[in-house]
């Protein structure tokens, strides 16, 4: 069964590779109050987006404190609100505020996680889009002991391993921009990994140490080969982008598990006409995939 929301099964597939905010939808019927609606709610949206970028960039003009203490109360009442669409809004800010501010706000990330990963299931599906960016946004302090002293290394690494597990899950929503924001994200959480200690050495001075990736390649190849067969053309992509994302990240360790990927790739490959502008990210991703792997594959 295929997990695709219903403009996609009316046979709608190819709009979603158009921008999402500024896709006009029909319907047979020509309701015309429902097109006004949908309307309405891009509008809404897109200046909710609007207003998140100039927040972003006023976190990356001005000091962190005196951003945050302005910003998190009111982001603070957003999240407390019992409006959905204000809770969404403060989440969007809470994104926004990672852009100039993301060293301060580690001291707070033990107690913003459960809530940003609480929200991937939210019933609101701009919501769960949301929360996916969120995550990927902060999830550059999980490893990075430099500016992460508020929690332990463990911790850190349970933040990333719940994240990565969570946003796998993710990848099935039912709504394929939810499925594009979770590919997004654990784009970002691939290249935000950091190495792991594992057993030590003979030598007490030296510790062997490999990618937190690692223990979970095979579940998240398995996600990414699965999801082939169920995805829609946008989040297609971004499928291809996350293959290649890992073939940078991890190299040679994605050697052993080329049936998952690599056939599907080749499918795809050739399933294009050679003026199909989708063959350019599949190229890039064979370039990655291929240097690590070797031709012989």
């Amino acid at each position: 069964e295929r997990i695709e929301e219903e403009e996609e099964e009316s046979g709608e597939k190819a709009l979603n590779i158009q921008p999402l905010f500024h896709r006009t939808r029909t319907t047979s019927s020509g309701n015309g109050n429902e097109m006004k609606e949908n309307n309405e709610l891009s509008a809404k949206w897109t200046l909710r987006k609007q207003a998140a970028l100039t927040l972003d960039v006023i976190a990356m003009s001005f000091p962190p404190r005196e951003i945050l203490g302005a910003a998190l109360p009111k982001v603070q009442s957003c999240f407390e609100d019992a409006n959905v669409l204000v809770k969404e809004s403060g989440m969007l800010a809470l994104g926004a505020l990672s852009s100039g501010c993301l060293e301060d706000m580690a001291m707070y990330i033990p107690q913003l996680f459960p809530f940003i990963i609480a929200n991937l299931k939210n019933d609101l599906p701009e919501m769960r889009s949301i929360a996916c960016w969120v995550l990927s946004r902060y999830s550059k302090l999980f490893g990075d002991r430099t500016v992460s002293n508020t929690f332990s290394a463990e911790a850190g690494q349970q933040f990333y391993n719940t994240s990565l597990q969570e946003l796998v899950n993710t990848m099935f929503d039912r709504k394929p921009k939810v499925q594009v924001a979770a590919c997004s994200a654990l784009c970002l959480l691939i290249e935000n990994s950091f190495p792991i200690p594992t057993t030590s050495s003979p030598d007490a001075t030296q510790q062997a140490e490999q990618n937190i990736l690692i223990p979970s390649l095979q579940t998240l190849l398995t996600a990414i080969n699965r999801a082939f067969d169920v995805y829609g053309v946008k989040a297609g992509l971004i499928l291809i982008d996350l293959i290649g994302a890992i073939a940078d990240t991890l190299g040679a360790a994605i050697s052993s598990f080329t049936a998952l990927y690599f056939p599907k790739l080749v499918h795809k490959f050739f399933s294009l006409e050679d003026f199909d502008t989708r063959l350019f990210p599949i190229l890039e991703c064979l370039t990655s995939v291929l240097a690590v792997i070797g031709l012989e594959a």
